[in-house]
């Protein structure tokens, strides 16, 4: 794992990119992206909350692909209205390095995992993903 202070829409060609998520779908079916990098993801790729939405009623795991735009949802938090939780940005960021691994994904840029609008301090996050993410992903500090 790196890490870098850039900004993750300067993304190259090649870099996959990670949106920190929760698990929640509204009544309309869109899953919620309300604040921070998922509200971003949400206004510039129209249809994407259905989408996430509907994928999340049907699958039960964490970590989603979305290969036609190279972006992947990295859950942090069950609930939008509770602060992200260290075991599931764990499991995640274990999926996240399943998945880079199965798909030959070059590099991934994921933003500090919960520690936005997550509530978490990033040394304890670090602590956790460090030892499970490699080179190929560099943790991007959006402040």
């Amino acid at each position: 794992m790196r890490e870098m202070q850039i900004d993750i829409w300067t993304a190259p060609s090649h870099v996959w990119r990670c949106v920190t998520t929760n698990k929640c779908v509204k009544s309309n079916g869109e899953a919620v992206m309300g604040r921070g990098i998922a509200k971003q993801v949400r206004d510039r790729y129209p249809g994407f909350a259905k989408k996430l939405g509907h994928i999340l009623t049907l699958y039960d795991g964490n970590v989603i692909l979305f290969p036609e735009i190279q972006w992947i949802a990295f859950p942090t938090k069950r609930d939008w209205r509770e602060n992200s939780n260290l075991d599931l940005i764990e499991a995640s960021a274990r999926e996240l390095s399943a998945y880079i691994n199965a798909n030959q994904i070059p590099e991934v840029w994921l933003p500090r995992p919960g520690c936005s609008n997550g509530g978490l301090y990033w040394p304890d996050v670090k602590s956790v993903i460090e030892p499970v993410l490699d080179e190929r992903v560099v943790v991007v500090n959006v402040a």
